[in-house]
């Protein structure tokens, strides 16, 4: 079946596996650019503008504590009234951030983590910062120092410690991201290459075995034919195929065979007409255009005395 293809359809084959290959290796190339270009919008999105977020809320809380410690430094009254209203200020800044950053995509181990903070945080401010506030309000310094010793600083150690434990996964989150792009890129690289050669040498192939199924048959078809142009008629001529060769070999058979039937007609007539002119009682003398005599028949060798060997080929004297 596959020899009967015609060289148009073999070459329409070659090239659509050439184009299907080259779209396959374009389209794999553009899926790993696509979750490449995924992951990295994750990662700036989730994780940087996340970590950054954290790194923000974090230094919020810190300056709440100095505002504090800083007010029981300089106790007067319009230090005490600018540190409480910048606790507040920080303190509404830092519930924005982190609205903001619940609103991302957060693991499983980062829900955990952040709703652990969220606790930890209520119960900072609640039990901490805000009686705090109050007491240097109240300019109830000594309320507000025992309220540092005994609640801010326990407290805040589960709020720093969540802070930093939620920045740190942000970092290895990303790390794992780098190393899934990293090994999508080793496996998309791979695939590449792998149906770059066996597409190089599937189109190697395919080339080879149609130059075999041209050259081979069209090497054939030209002996054949000098065969025939120098007068032999004896080769047998075989159709293998039905394509545009197989059809050449055909029609070469076809002005072989006629040849041959032309030429035995030829013959059948020549030896008809030599029958007649060596049977014929007058004397036959034909001279071609050469001049020379062509036939002398066996009564012109009885009426002028000469053998027809002797005579053909020469010119008549005149």
């Amino acid at each position: 079946m596959i020899k009967n293809l015609t060289i148009k359809s073999r070459l329409i084959v070659t090239f659509f596996f050439i184009a299907i290959t080259l779209l396959g290796i374009e389209s794999i190339s553009l899926f790993g650019m696509s979750k490449a270009r995924d992951s990295l919008k994750t990662v700036y999105e989730d994780r940087i503008i996340a970590l950054d977020q954290l790194t923000d809320i974090e230094s919020l809380i810190l300056q709440n504590r100095i505002a504090i410690t800083a007010s029981l430094v300089t106790s007067t009254p319009d230090e005490i009234s600018i540190n409480v209203a910048k606790l507040e200020k920080n303190k509404a800044e830092i519930d924005t951030i982190w609205k903001t950053y619940m609103a991302t995509y957060l693991t499983p181990e980062e829900k955990i983590l952040a709703d652990k903070f969220t606790d930890d945080y209520k119960k900072f401010v609640a039990l901490a910062l805000n009686p705090a506030a109050a007491a240097l309000r109240e300019n109830d310094l000594k309320k507000a120092n025992r309220i540092v010793v005994e609640n801010i600083r326990p407290l805040y150690l589960p709020v720093g410690k969540g802070i930093k434990t939620l920045g740190k996964l942000q970092l290895s989150v990303t790390k794992r991201e780098y190393e899934a792009v990293q090994n999508l890129y080793d496996i998309i690289r791979n695939i590449i290459i792998a149906t770059a050669i066996i597409g190089l040498g599937f189109a190697i192939w395919i080339g080879f075995m149609l130059v075999r199924a041209i050259s081979r048959p069209l090497e054939d078809v030209v002996r054949i034919a000098r065969g025939v142009a120098a007068g032999n008629l004896t080769q047998k001529i075989e159709i293998r195929s039905t394509n545009e060769i197989g059809q050449l070999m055909k029609a070469l058979k076809e002005i072989h065979d006629n040849l041959v039937k032309i030429i035995g007609q030829v013959r059948d007539s020549e030896a008809r007409t030599r029958t007649v002119l060596d049977n014929v009682d007058e004397g036959i003398i034909a001279i071609n255009e050469d001049g020379t005599i062509e036939i002398f028949n066996p009564a012109a060798e009885h009426i002028f005395g000469y053998k027809g060997n002797e005579i053909i080929g020469k010119m008549p004297a005149c």
